[in-house]
């Protein structure tokens, strides 16, 4: 996987939706970027295309940080007995963790701006796809 291209091989797939499904969808575009609530336009808006598309990033961002936090909190019981080393390894993946609110910021940013742009690590990642 190549890590630069998950930043910049972003596709903008706006010109997709039309302006009335892009204003129409804008409210359940920013639920679908906040956590949990974004199973609410992922099976309420199942005719809007636009609101489809970034429910289903917000629920891959939703999966992947709950996978990462599975995996922190596993890696954090090991790494919590080596002194030192572990200490700061725990440190630098609790700070990774910012990166997902990056994404939902990132991702509402999209919303409000009418567009319908990949994420960087989602456009790579996708658990669920369209």
């Amino acid at each position: 996987m190549d890590f630069k291209a998950m930043f910049t091989d972003l596709k903008d797939y706006s010109k997709d939706y039309d302006k009335n499904e892009i204003e129409s969808g804008k409210a359940m575009g920013i639920l679908s970027y906040l956590g949990i609530l974004c199973l609410i336009p992922y099976f309420a808006e199942k005719n809007n295309k636009y609101v489809r598309f970034h429910a289903i990033q917000g629920l891959n961002i939703l999966l992947l940080s709950i996978i990462y936090s599975v995996a922190y909190a596993i890696l954090s019981l090991v790494l919590a007995f080596i002194p030192i080393i572990g200490w700061m390894l725990i440190l630098v993946l609790s700070v990774l963790s910012y990166g997902f609110f990056a994404l939902y910021i990132w991702g509402i940013v999209n919303v409000c701006n009418g567009k319908a742009k990949e994420l960087p690590l989602v456009n790579k990642i996708q658990l669920i796809k369209k």
